[in-house]
């Protein structure tokens, strides 16, 4: 956690979202680097970081992904056993 809130402050993520004690965030680098190689970068982020993208005004498509329902969603995430 120390070292993940240093990089937060030297700006080394796109995004970053602290998720139920957890944390997540996307590096810069590696996105600046493909985008200049011309290639195509893949985020799989949650509503929470593609706010903050957009917030940036990142170039991108944004494609939110919903489940069927909500009993297909909570029979999933019983399923899992992990939620």
């Amino acid at each position: 956690p120390e070292t993940f809130r240093r990089l937060i402050r030297e700006g080394a993520f796109i995004e970053h979202a602290e998720v139920h004690g957890n944390m997540y965030g996307t590096l810069r680098a590696p996105m600046e680097e493909a985008l200049a190689r011309g290639e195509v970068f893949l985020l799989e982020i949650d509503v929470q970081g593609a706010l903050q993208l957009r917030a940036l005004r990142e170039p991108g498509l944004y494609i939110f992904i919903a489940p069927p329902d909500m009993e297909i969603l909570r029979r999933r995430l019983v399923g899992r056993g992990t939620d």
